[in-house]
Formats: structure tokens, C-alpha cells, sequence
């Protein structure tokens, strides 16, 4: 892991984050990447459960704009949580699970 960094949030970034339709992993990871670059696997590790679990979070966060692609190094993709939110995500790209 890389040396943890201060962030800061927009107002805009917290308010549509509130709105979003997340879990208690969707945050955890979020609030993780928010400090450090990981990779899935790292992530998998250090909350303990299983990596197509956290792929499916990541890939939840990724569509809503909230984590990007840090760096690559060889087959590694480090994540990080974007600190700006530049997009408007109306309510139907907020939910995460189908009704």
C-alpha cells in the first residue's frame, strides 16, 4: 500500500454519494481507496472476503464515477476513489440492484 494521503470532498461529491443506493461494502471500499491505492485483490484481502465479491462492488462504483484506475503495474490495476464528482448521476443510475 502506498503511503496514506489527505482528501478532501466537495459538498456535491458528499450530497450524491448520501443519494446513492450503496452498501455497507460498496462504503467500506470506497472510504479504503479514498486513503489508499489497492488493487481488488489487496482489497479482498484486507476486508476479508472473497475477490468476485469485491469485483462486483468495484464495478458498482466504477459505473457511478466514484473509484478510478490509479496506475497499472504489469496485471495490476490500483484503484482509487475519484475526490471530484464532475457528473450529474440522476436516481435511476443510483440504484445498484434491480427491483
Amino acid at each position: 500500500m502506498k503511503k496514506s494521503k489527505k482528501i478532501s470532498l466537495s459538498a456535491d461529491y458528499l450530497t450524491t454519494l448520501s443519494r446513492a443506493d450503496l452498501t455497507t461494502y460498496h462504503y467500506k471500499i470506497l472510504m479504503l481507496l479514498a486513503v489508499h491505492e489497492m488493487t481488488q485483490t489487496q482489497i479482498a484481502d484486507f476486508l476479508q472476503t472473497q475477490k468476485q465479491n469485491v469485483n462486483k462492488y468495484v464495478s458498482d462504483l466504477m459505473k457511478l464515477n466514484l473509484l478510478e484506475v490509479a496506475r497499472i503495474e504489469g496485471k495490476n490495476k490500483f484503484l482509487k476513489a475519484t475526490n471530484t464528482f464532475e457528473q450529474t448521476i440522476n436516481k435511476d443510475q443510483m440504484k445498484l440492484t434491480e427491483e
